[in-house]
């Protein structure tokens, strides 16, 4: 899938890195997924409300069950969540090409 170029992405390996640079940086969009290394997604988007309280939150789960589903859509933090793999049209929707 071609990406427009005019979008930057940024990847980070552990949720503290992505703190770290959410702390003097900004992003519009953060695509996380709920099982992370060093704390749950759920805890991740806790700490994001605090340093980045503006950014879009989209989760993604390799496992994304009812009870995810239900507290992701009453939690206004959360934009969508996704069950993983990413297909190109959930890529396309997230993105919105």
């Amino acid at each position: 899938m071609k990406i427009n170029s005019g979008i930057e992405f940024v990847y980070f390996d552990t949720p503290s890195k992505a703190l770290d640079y959410l702390k003097s940086d900004s992003v519009d969009m953060l695509l996380v997924d709920l099982n992370l290394p060093e704390m749950t997604g759920w805890e991740f988007v806790d700490e994001v409300e605090k340093v980045s309280p503006d950014s879009v939150v989209i989760l993604q789960s390799g496992s994304v069950e009812n009870e995810q589903i239900q507290r992701a859509n009453s939690d206004k933090r959360i934009s969508e969540i996704f069950e993983k793999p990413l297909s190109e049209s959930d890529l396309r929707s997230i993105l919105g090409l």
